[in-house]
């Protein structure tokens, strides 16, 4: 499973923060930003001087280079704000499909791999144990002798699940740590069973 790409200049996160940009002059939204709002009402007033009290040329031209400043810094500032807003929800709204790509590696008995480039999710690796042959009918006969055998992994509860019912053992552990592992079966001795342990060879 590959994720989508968010490029930095992502024409449709671009378009959708230039528009934005343009929301953002709205005072309540800079209030939250004082140095912003202080700088745009400086341009509406620099806008409002130049345009009603300029006098001669050089007078409005400085006047009008300032303004044009000013909107250039305040506009620009919103841009840069919303197309962060913009790839942070993008980047949010491929989580529900990572996660359901995670859960389905689960289910099959896999562990998934998140793949990931700083923030940005590259994709899925399904990495899976082969549960080897003809191991499902010894723990059958082991089950008629009355030995009880529980499969202890550090694999999350989903993965753990499946591959314990495709190798057909009693019961299983997950999310086990090593003194998970040692107080069960400090657990099971305490009962009056016996109790052996094996590895898997890895």
């Amino acid at each position: 499973m590959a994720a989508r790409r968010h490029s930095l200049f992502d024409r449709e996160i671009m378009t959708q923060a230039a528009f934005d940009s343009i929301k953002k002059l709205n005072p309540r939204s800079m209030a939250k930003n004082p140095v912003m709002f202080v700088a745009e009402v400086a341009a509406v007033i620099t806008t409002i001087v130049g345009l009603i009290f300029g006098e001669g040329s050089e007078p409005l031209a400085f006047t009008l280079q300032v303004t044009l400043w000013l909107w250039f810094t305040v506009l620009f500032a919103n841009f840069a704000e919303a197309l962060a807003e913009g790839r942070g929800k993008a980047q949010a709204g491929a989580l529900p499909e990572v996660e359901s790509a995670v859960r389905t590696v689960s289910q099959k008995g896999g562990t998934p791999l998140v793949v990931a480039d700083s923030k940005r999710v590259l994709g899925v690796v399904h990495l899976k144990d082969i549960v080897k042959g003809g191991l499902k009918d010894r723990f059958e006969r082991f089950r008629t002798m009355g030995i009880k055998t529980v499969m202890i992994t550090g694999d999350n509860q989903l993965t753990a699940a499946a591959i314990a019912k495709e190798a057909g053992v009693d019961d299983f552990l997950a999310e086990a740590r090593p003194e998970d592992k040692l107080a069960l079966i400090r657990k099971e001795q305490a009962s009056g069973r016996l109790v052996a342990m094996t590895g898997d060879g890895t």
